[in-house]
């Protein structure tokens, strides 16, 4: 039977291997969110028993040992708490550090949708009032005079590619290799290859303003074809 679970987990200095608790997962998400404090998110679907998670969680996260009642200063674990599950309150923040089991249109499609249901902006008119943004008409017109702030993964690379020297002189394979390096630099994991791909077709496009219907044809057959 599979369950789900989410933890919030708020990293004490310690070392940690968010790898080890999700070995036997069968699709999960995790993020990254800064707060008063920053902490982590990590929803998944397992076949073990919350007795074995629980204690993979004190072991894989190196939570420190605590009295009774300060265990939530670092991680809270909820088992089994959703009828029907969804990885949008993992993904709101739209810092995703890693997924297994998602393409990436749904995480898209999560953190767009996690944004809008459970993020919060604060009016600085209203004596900073916190406002829930649950309606998208709201949203649109909250936001719309600061467009140029990146969101999505997607959106932050393309910001950070168009400021780089050499972005019209690389071909499609070259920004690929670009995209890898960018992850690498900040000790991420690449993405899969197909995701690689994906986006650097996308930023090749944008950039070179090749965005057209007939220009796609154009770019599938001069392009040279992905290593």
């Amino acid at each position: 039977m599979a369950h789900n679970c989410h933890i919030r987990f708020t990293p004490a200095g310690q070392v940690y291997d968010l790898s080890g608790l999700l070995v036997n997962a069968t699709r999960y998400i995790v993020s990254k969110e800064q707060a008063t404090k920053e902490h982590y998110h990590i929803c998944f679907e397992t076949n073990q028993c919350q007795e074995t998670i629980r204690a993979r969680v004190l072991s894989s996260l190196q939570i420190p040992k605590t009295g009774r009642g300060q265990g939530n200063t670092h991680y809270c674990l909820k088992w089994d708490k959703y009828k029907n599950w969804s990885p949008e309150y993992a993904a709101k923040s739209g810092d995703i550090v890693s997924s297994l089991g998602f393409t990436e249109d749904e995480i898209e499609d999560a953190i767009f949708r996690g944004s809008i249901k459970y993020n919060k902006r604060v009016d600085e008119n209203a004596n900073r009032a916190n406002i829930d943004v649950s309606n998208i008409t709201e949203i649109c017109q909250a936001t719309a005079p600061h467009q140029t702030q990146a969101t999505t993964e997607f959106e932050r690379l393309l910001k950070k590619y168009q400021q780089d020297d050499r972005a019209l002189d690389r071909n499609m394979s070259a920004i690929k290799r670009w995209i890898k390096s960018y992850y690498l630099m900040q000790n991420k994991c690449v993405p899969r290859d197909g995701d690689a791909k994906r986006y650097a077709y996308s930023i090749y496009a944008i950039v070179h303003n090749k965005t057209h219907e007939d220009d796609q044809y154009v770019l599938e057959t001069t392009q040279p074809s992905f290593s």
